[in-house]
């Protein structure tokens, strides 16, 4: 054979391996399961994401995996009944109608084009909220026992197992504690002047948002007057209040005496006034902390009329008829000038027995159908110390 013939024929051998390799592979692949390359199911979602819409519950999750995912099957029970199985392309799913509180145990896995299931799932816990206020009636009140906050269950939630996490926030805290009960006692040494109080419904795996129960308020415990027997001009406050010295509260004192209206601030429970006798004292107290005023909620007021001088005899009385009516009259002393009212004048005809009585501060007039023969008259102080004016008036 020659050299050219040798060539050729090597030329040939080698093709038609080629051929046969070329040839091996296609029959290779063709032998392969159709299936094979996409029948690995997609990657799996990071989370199923639940929502509830109308009374509905929505399950949702993100695409993933390559153009051959053969889809999603989903699983799902309700108050561990009997499970629902759902095959699905979409990445969503929609419970009807669930009732309240219902739990509901979610496993999403995904399908290959061939039908082989993922391993591995992805779980979730859900329990269906209710729609309207979790509670009603919440408010927070001050009893014997302390500020208490309440609030009521709706009745369409009384199947449910609700606890509940309260939230103190006031001026320099914030504290969560959770609870089953419907109501509770405000710990007062958690805030100075006010303090919010925020409830959230705790029902199965999930929580509603917090909404405001009602605000407590710390208060002025009781103001005290008094007028030192040793200074009757003199008019004393004092009060207690609620953690005034953890606190360290000042006091915004304003008071009303006469035509007299004055605001002072004091760092101490006490204050003192100058008084006229016989003038209505009205004193209220505002506590602050830390440069901020407490409202009306916080403040206290007290009054008095300081009438507890015992004061001479009247002086200069005098009796005048005039037809029916007879107008009594005395001095009355210049310390009770800005006095009203002070005493009664009581007037007992001794034959008819016919009575009448008139009030006044230095006279008054009182009428009878007749003076005669004789009228006793007593003139008694009102709300003050001292003796009766008696004194019969003959005609």
């Amino acid at each position: 054979m020659t050299q050219k013939e040798r060539k050729i024929a090597l030329g040939v051998a080698i093709g038609f391996a080629v051929i046969l390799i070329i040839t091996g592979v296609v029959i290779l692949v063709l032998l392969l399961p159709k299936d094979s390359v996409c029948d690995e199911p997609a990657r799996l979602p990071p989370s199923v994401d639940v929502y509830e819409i109308g009374g509905n519950v929505r399950m949702q999750w993100s695409y993933t995996g390559s153009t051959c995912n053969g889809g999603y099957l989903l699983r799902y029970s309700i108050n561990g009944g009997q499970s629902v199985e759902i095959s699905t392309k979409e990445n969503s799913y929609l419970v009807i109608n669930p009732s309240v509180c219902a739990d509901i145990l979610i496993q999403l896995r995904t399908v290959g084009e061939s039908g082989r299931i993922s391993e591995e799932s992805v779980d979730r816990r859900y329990t269906v909220l209710p729609s309207n206020s979790h509670f009603t009636n919440g408010a927070v009140t001050r009893t014997p026992a302390g500020i208490v906050a309440s609030w009521v269950k709706p009745a369409e939630l009384e199947h449910c197992d609700i606890s509940y996490i309260v939230k103190f926030d006031s001026e320099f805290t914030e504290v969560e504690e959770q609870i089953t009960a419907q109501s509770i006692i405000v710990p007062e040494d958690l805030f100075c002047l006010s303090i919010r109080v925020q409830v959230a419904s705790v029902v199965g795996f999930s929580q509603t948002n917090f909404a405001t129960v009602g605000y407590g308020y710390a208060e002025i415990i009781e103001v005290n007057l008094s007028i030192p027997p040793e200074n009757p001009f003199t008019l004393i406050a004092t009060w207690s209040y609620h953690n005034g010295d953890i606190c360290s509260l000042i006091y915004e004192v304003t008071y009303v005496i006469g035509a007299q209206r004055q605001t002072f601030v004091v760092s101490e429970s006490r204050a003192t006034f100058d008084i006229q006798y016989c003038v209505y004292a009205l004193i209220t107290i505002v506590p602050s902390f830390d440069g901020e005023y407490a409202g009306s909620q916080n403040s206290k007021s007290a009054g008095q009329e300081p009438h507890n001088v015992v004061f001479p005899p009247l002086e200069n009385v005098q009796f005048v008829i005039n037809g029916l009516s007879m107008s009594v009259s005395w001095d009355l002393p210049d310390a009770l000038s800005w006095c009203e009212d002070l005493y009664e004048v009581q007037a007992r005809n001794n034959y008819l027995g016919e009575e009448e009585s008139c009030r006044g501060s230095s006279g008054c007039v009182v009428t009878l159908t007749n003076f005669c023969p004789s009228t006793d008259f007593i003139i008694t102080p009102i709300g003050l110390k001292g003796d009766n004016f008696q004194q019969t008036i003959s005609c």
